[in-house]
C-alpha cells in the first residue's frame, strides 16, 4: 500500500470517530509537533506559476536556495503529483485544495485545518 492510500484509509477510519473540543492551544502543541517531526521549518515556497505553495524542509537544499537566491526552484508539488498513481490523482489534488483553503479563510485553527495540513505534508515529504 502506498503513502497516499494509508492517509485516505486512516482519513475514512477518523471520519467515523466523534472528537472530543480541542483548544486552539492544543492545536498549536500539535502543529509545532508536527512541524518537528516532518522537519518543517519556517520558509515557504510559492510557485506563481502553478499557484502551489507549502512550507519547505528545515536546512534542505531547497530552503538554502530560497535564503542564498530567492528562489525556490521547480515545484515538489507538482513533480509529487507527476509521481502520483493515476487512480489516486484526484485524492492528491483534493489533498492541495483542502490544505490551501485552510490558510486563507480564518485566522483560527480548527481540528479538521490540522488534519489537512498533517495529511499534506505526510502526502508531500513523505517516500
Amino acid at each position: 500500500m502506498n503513502n497516499l492510500e494509508e492517509i485516505k484509509n486512516d482519513e475514512d477510519n477518523t471520519q467515523n470517530n466523534k472528537f472530543r473540543p480541542y483548544s486552539m492551544n492544543e492545536l498549536s502543541f500539535l502543529r509545532k509537533q508536527m512541524y518537528i517531526k516532518m522537519y518543517l521549518g519556517d520558509v515557504r515556497a510559492y510557485h506563481n506559476k502553478c499557484g502551489h505553495h507549502y512550507l519547505v524542509k528545515k536546512n534542505g537544499k531547497k530552503e538554502q536556495g530560497m535564503l542564498r537566491n530567492n528562489t525556490c526552484g521547480y515545484c515538489s508539488v507538482c513533480w509529487k503529483l507527476s509521481k502520483t498513481p493515476e487512480n489516486m490523482l484526484n485524492y492528491a489534488e483534493n489533498l492541495f485544495y483542502d490544505f490551501s483553503m485552510y490558510r486563507s479563510e480564518s485566522p483560527y485553527l480548527t481540528l479538521k485545518d490540522y488534519e489537512n495540513e498533517k495529511k499534506f505534508y505526510t502526502w508531500l515529504y513523505s517516500k
